[in-house]
């Protein structure tokens, strides 16, 4: 089942899309999502990775990280691995959504926010949902306010077939 998650902030809506499929880890430590009833089974985890890897199929792997840092705060970070079709070279990169994020497990959700709009930052949101058969809906926003303009300016992105990792 895929579903679509309405994310509403500041009066902003936005619909963000992201399936991702829960697997078991053959690693010492870890377990698969679909082991954890709620998402709350996943709080004391230190680290949870969402991971697609197409490299096999002409694509790139792409991690979304989150660290614990406190006892509810977390960074996010985006790892991504591609070669490149220019220069044949692999690429390697790490993209930080946001660091301290303060994140709720609710049910079957995980939501992730930290808004520093009001010293010059930006609000930025992760949302993660739980569907009934073990795949997650999850999407990534961020949005700032222009200083030339005075309005704000929203990206959003979005990350499918995502795997679930739960390390200790």
């Amino acid at each position: 089942m895929k579903s679509l998650i309405l994310i509403s902030m500041v009066g902003l809506t936005t619909g963000v899309f992201f399936a991702c499929k829960s697997t078991g880890s053959s690693s010492a430590g870890t377990k698969s999502a679909a082991q954890a009833e709620g998402t709350e089974a996943l709080r004391d985890a230190a680290n949870l990775v969402f991971s697609r890897d197409l490299r096999m199929a002409d694509g790139g792997l792409t991690e979304v990280i989150m660290k614990k840092v406190g006892s509810s705060t977390y960074d996010i970070s985006v790892h991504t691995v591609f070669v490149s079709r220019q220069s044949g070279q692999t690429e390697d990169q790490t993209r930080d959504i946001g660091s301290d994020m303060r994140c709720r497990f609710v049910g079957t959700a995980i939501n992730c926010s930290k808004d520093q709009r009001p010293v010059d930052g930006a609000l930025k949101d992760v949302s993660f949902q739980k569907n009934d058969d073990g795949t997650y809906i999850v999407g990534e926003r961020s949005q700032t306010v222009n200083r030339q303009t005075g309005k704000p300016e929203e990206s959003s992105q979005v990350h499918s077939d995502m795997k679930l990792t739960v390390g200790a």
